[in-house]
């Protein structure tokens, strides 16, 4: 990669990271910026996953030092979790670029809409203490798992939807229930992808580098100016990706 496109590479890491800090969703922004900077879908899908790697460790120590993570529960979630990433992720490394980028393209526009909803309103929080883990939550979480494995955007989510409306939890140990299960079943679809050859490291080291930088602004950001703003810009965004990558513009000029 020449150093522009590296530039290029950190800068939208950075503005990933705000919306991450901010309103969450980064990765739909960092996915597409990857293909765009010359990646190979396929290759961009696993690249993606070392930034969210190292925000999830960074995110996890965060809780740890607050004690908000009920460390039974995420124990518990994690073998699941990361038996479907693994499927996920070793499906997605069997794909194509050409059979990844409509699937890809298609997500996105899917999770524009989604972000679109606001569907935190949905998520209500309980006082109930942390539930055991039943058949049906290992079930639920090997499927959570096998769509993060698979490609990542927008799976804190879905994490959150399995974490507060069907075992309980409150918003804050929901959350760091999140970052570990972030942060593991990510690295186990990165050991896939790398061990695939998918990975280019000095593109997601670059990334991460720029994530980092924009969590720590994004966190400020938020503070002043509240996250409405930031939403409706990450829509536009990803809608103007997913179109991209499906190539509709191409279609529609050429």
């Amino acid at each position: 990669m020449e150093p522009l496109v590296l530039v290029a590479l950190f800068a939208g890491g950075a503005i990933a990271g705000v919306v991450n800090a901010v309103a969450g969703g980064g990765s739909l922004i960092t996915l597409p910026l990857l293909i765009f900077a010359g990646l190979p879908p396929t290759v961009a899908n696993g690249t993606n996953r070392v930034a969210v790697v190292i925000q999830s460790l960074a995110s996890v120590g965060g809780f740890q030092r607050s004690r908000k993570i009920p460390w039974r529960v995420a124990v518990a979630l994690a073998v699941p979790s990361v038996l479907g990433a693994v499927g996920g992720a070793a499906a997605a490394s069997l794909l194509s670029d050409e059979a990844f980028r409509p699937i890809l393209g298609g997500v996105l526009i899917l999770m524009a809409g989604v972000i679109a909803l606001r569907p935190e309103r949905w998520i209500q929080p309980t006082d109930a203490p942390p539930p055991r883990v039943g058949v049906g939550a290992f079930f639920l979480f090997v499927v959570i798992g096998a769509y993060g494995g698979f490609i990542q955007a927008g799976v804190g989510f879905f994490l959150l939807a399995g974490l507060v409306p069907a075992l309980g939890l409150d918003l804050v140990r929901a959350n760091g229930v999140k970052v570990v299960l972030a942060l593991v079943l990510t690295a186990a679809a990165l050991a896939v992808f790398a061990a695939t050859s998918l990975v280019d490291w000095r593109a997601g080291l670059v990334l991460a580098a720029g994530s980092g930088v924009g969590g720590y602004a994004g966190a400020r950001l938020a503070v002043r100016f509240g996250a409405g703003w930031i939403r409706w810009a990450l829509v536009c965004a990803v809608v103007a990706s997913g179109l991209e990558i499906l190539g509709v513009r191409a279609a529609i000029t050429g």
